[in-house]
């Protein structure tokens, strides 16, 4: 579970970068 939770959490921070750079 701690891996899946990871990778989720990963994903999810990846998500907001490229949404931030996109507003940049």
């Amino acid at each position: 579970m701690e891996i899946g939770g990871a990778k989720h959490i990963g994903k999810l921070k990846s998500n907001q970068n490229n949404t931030h750079e996109s507003q940049i």
